[in-house]
Parts: structure tokens; sequence; C-alpha cells
């Protein structure tokens, strides 16, 4: 897929075995010839583009690295980058609307097993973090969820030759081991990651000394 700013296309593609994918920027008057294009991000081979916005003076990369999400802003006239802060890294995160093609600022909503969707707004100017809004829906059926008394984390599981990153929430009063109840949930198909959003259904389970898994 392709972004524009100012006289460049900025190209997201898998050329030459970047399965990671990688971005190529090139001018206007040569998109139709791709070997005038030039290699602006190289592919990673521990982290994957999965989204792009684009800004007056920043790229934002959504990568996805050892199953848990980054956001890579990286300023266009220095390619200066670095990564947004996150309240927690074991979360899930969607990208706002973000149709202000001249705005410092980048919306984004993030989620964990432990708290509902949460909306933030980040100045990628000043680097600063800020909370816009709560979700109205859930705070009720999430009120006795003391996110405090409960552990969440990433861990990695052997399995043959690759090990397996996994999130698991349980409350901090267990102690941890094999002859705990535990619920494992996995998705690995076509590409996607299983999502660790926040779901009320869990909260009985893990107030009860239940362990939830998420095989990413």
């Amino acid at each position: 897929y392709i972004e524009h700013c100012e006289d460049s296309f900025y190209i997201i593609t898998n050329e030459n075995g970047a399965d990671n994918l990688k971005i190529m920027k090139t001018k206007d008057k040569n998109i139709i010839d791709p070997s005038l294009w030039d290699e602006y991000i190289p592919s990673s081979p521990s982290s994957k583009i999965e989204d792009t916005d684009i800004f007056s003076k920043y790229i934002v990369l959504y990568r996805r690295e050892d199953g848990l999400p980054k956001i890579q802003i990286i300023e266009l006239s220095t390619k200066e980058s670095h990564i947004l802060p996150l309240p927690s890294p074991v979360c899930t995160l969607f990208p706002g609307a973000n149709l202000d093609f001249n705005n410092n600022r980048l919306r984004i909503s993030y989620s964990t097993p432990l708290e509902p969707e949460e909306t933030y707004e980040y100045d990628m100017s000043s680097r600063l973090l800020f909370h816009l809004r709560s979700s109205p829906f859930l705070l009720s059926s999430s009120a006795k969820l003391n996110k405090n008394d409960y552990v969440l984390e990433q861990i990695h599981v052997n399995s043959g030759d690759v090990d397996v990153p996994l999130t698991i929430a349980h409350h901090k009063s267990i102690s941890f081991s094999s002859n705990n109840p535990m619920i494992l949930k996995g998705y690995g198909a076509y590409g996607h990651n299983l999502q660790t959003t926040f779901s009320v259904n869990i909260i009985s389970l893990l107030s009860r000394g239940w362990v939830i898994g998420w095989a990413l």
C-alpha cells in the first residue's frame, strides 16, 4: 500500500523477500518505475510493519514485535525516530482516524485484558501522552476489577524449535504452578495475532484463581 506526502510517495512492500515489510520512497514522477525507488525504512527480522499513518512532519509505523504492538514515530526531515511510550507493553492498539494531515498529534485507542478501551492522544513533537477518555459502556462492568490485584505479563513457552510469546493474567494471591486451572486461547493463521483486549467474561474466572493465557 502507498502513502503520499509533499512530492513523494512512501510504498510499503515485501519486495525482494522483505517478509516483515519495508518502506520505499520515490518522487511523484518516478512512481511507475520501481528501479527509481529508494529504501527509506529497511525490513526488520524481528519487527513487522502492520500499518502506517502519515502527517506533514511525521510517518507513524504500527509495528508488531515479539507478539506485542509498538508504535514508531519517524520525523520525515531528519529520520530521527522513537517509540511511543505505552501505559503497558502488553496491550492491543487501535489507530484513530487521524485525518488532519498537518496535525502533530496522533490519536490511538488502547486496551488490555484488565483495562477497558482507553483513548489517548500523543504529541509527537513534545513526546507527551494525554489520556482523553475511557469507554463509558464498560466502566460499570469493570467497576469491581482492580487491575493492581492482578498480574499481567508476557512469558515465552518453548514449542519445538520456537519460543511462543504467551500473555498471561492471574490474581496476585495465587501460587502460580501447573496445578492452577487455566484457559489458553490461541490463533495463528493468515499472519494475524490474537488480540488481548478487555472482556468482562474473564473477571469472574480471575477472581476465583484461574489463569488466562493468550498465545500470540
